[in-house]
């Protein structure tokens, strides 16, 4: 069986990223329910060496669209973050959902056969093919920010549960 590239990757980002957007609505829904200000989260971290909140946003919509690129060989243009509010936050995400809907299955076929090199914390990286890249590093990376956005969000006091992290929606 052949496992293509593109049923594993783009929407298993969509799922991750569509799941972050609602987790920021239970979050700001919240803040603004308990009369804190937003801003408050996006600078929250768990350690002096470890990124806040916004930068774990940044990466979020930053990594589904840099493995892709290196996946097919094309350009993907990150959301620009500059002195971002939460709201942009929730943009970048969204720009970074119609980046990936503008991608074919077909354009992943040759990473199935093909080396792929990519960068990771400044150190460059070697893959056998574009299957063993993204299991081994591009999705490992994404759900690490993921969880660790989720984490910070409950340490902040969302109120969140593991099925807002797997992205099941409550029957209504």
């Amino acid at each position: 069986m052949t496992i293509a590239l593109y049923e594993i990757s783009v929407p298993v980002f969509r799922h991750g990223l569509n799941t972050l957007h609602r987790i920021l609505d239970k979050a700001a829904a919240q803040a603004n329910q308990r009369g804190y200000p937003l801003e408050l989260l996006l600078h929250s971290r768990f350690y002096p060496d470890m990124y806040p909140l916004s930068r774990q946003l940044e990466r979020l919509s930053q990594i589904p669209l840099e493995s892709c690129s290196v996946l097919t060989r094309q350009p993907l243009t990150p959301f620009a973050f500059a002195d971002a509010d939460f709201s942009q936050y929730q943009q970048g995400l969204q720009h970074s959902l119609t980046q990936l809907d503008q991608l074919q299955p077909d354009a992943f076929v040759a990473a199935t056969v093909q080396p792929v090199v990519s960068e990771l914390a400044g150190e460059t990286q070697h893959f056998v093919d574009g299957l063993h890249y993204l299991l081994q590093q591009a999705q490992p990376n994404f759900y690490f920010h993921l969880t660790t956005a989720y984490n910070l969000l409950r340490h902040n006091g969302v109120q969140l549960g593991k099925l807002d992290f797997l992205g099941y929606q409550a029957a209504r």
